[in-house]
């Protein structure tokens, strides 16, 4: 069998694979279906703790999960009561692994205007042209239609791609941008094959038109979870952490993020003021960062950052 034969045939495997499971588990939890125009469609559970028995813990009395990254307990289905949660420190150089926020970015909302994504896209270019076009990076869209936006007003257009093979493929001491939403968590990209990630939108949840949201009402009215104190935020910490560590695989590699949304501010003074009348309990459920990424970002720049290199 040729060789590209043999590799479609395992994704139809895996596919098939996947179908499955989902057809055996429908019956157990509320599914959804996210429409996806390039890619295709991404299947959700709205809730994942029935699996996670099944898929995870398969009986055990007591299991250790790492993660840099890792979800809320009640995600899972563990009684918090019975979990005990040790952080540790990074072991990476801050100096190789920087997170820049540029303060003169806009806001970036549903309602954004064309002259504001403009303006955000000018200063993705100048960022490439402050020492970046010389290597491979990554834009986390966080949506196809974000994507080819972006890809229409850049000037460096050329230098970009959706297609994740087309990136892997370019050699890596030439610019190469990979503009996807696809690319939070379970891509691993070392070394040279990504030095930088711009972040345009911080990834919040959408509250109102959101599949997943519309199913947790339907599948339980008396679900309440999006307006836990700090929800939706701790949420959207989670994916930018994710985001963040696309650029930093092992501790001798290095590389940087930056985000261009100045939904920042208010993301990280949620960090540091927990807003008034909160008890100490939803004080401490709402922290948002962990301590291995809040060491990473210390101030804004009101400049355009220049290329780091080891």
């Amino acid at each position: 069998m040729h060789p590209e034969q043999r590799k479609r045939l395992s994704r139809v495997e895996r596919l098939l694979a996947g179908l499955s499971r989902l057809v055996e588990g429908a019956e157990r939890a509320v599914w959804v279906v996210a429409e996806e125009t390039y890619f295709g469609a991404t299947l959700s559970p709205v809730f994942a703790a029935p699996y996670a028995e099944e898929w995870l813990f398969k009986g055990i009395d007591k299991v250790i999960l790492s993660s840099a990254t890792p979800p809320d307990a009640e995600e899972l289905g563990i009684d918090p009561a019975t979990l005990e949660t040790v952080e540790l420190d990074s072991i990476f150089s801050l100096r190789r692994r920087p997170f820049i926020f540029l303060s003169q970015s806009p806001y970036m909302r549903w309602d954004t205007s064309s002259a504001e994504k403009t303006m955000q896209v000018a200063l993705m270019d100048q960022c490439l042209e402050a020492g970046r076009l010389d290597r491979k990076g990554i834009y986390h869209t966080h949506s196809y239609d974000r994507a080819r936006d972006i890809l229409a007003r850049s000037r460096y257009a050329r230098y970009m791609t959706l297609d994740r093979e087309t990136y892997e493929a370019a050699p890596a001491d030439r610019p190469c941008y990979w503009l996807t939403p696809i690319a939070e968590e379970g891509v691993d990209l070392p070394g040279d094959a990504c030095r930088f990630a711009f972040i345009p939108k911080i990834p919040f949840l959408r509250t109102v038109d959101s599949p997943v949201q519309s199913a947790r009402a339907a599948a339980d009215p008396g679900d309440r979870k999006a307006l836990i104190p700090g929800y939706i935020d701790r949420i959207a910490a989670r994916k930018v952490e994710q985001e963040y560590g696309r650029v930093m695989r092992f501790e001798g590699d290095w590389g940087e993020a930056i985000v261009f949304d100045g939904n920042w501010k208010r993301l990280w003074k949620m960090q540091k003021e927990p807003r008034r009348g909160w008890s100490e309990a939803d004080k401490a459920r709402a922290r948002l960062f962990h301590r291995w990424f809040e060491k990473a970002w210390r101030t804004e720049w009101g400049t355009i950052p220049k290329a780091i290199k080891f």
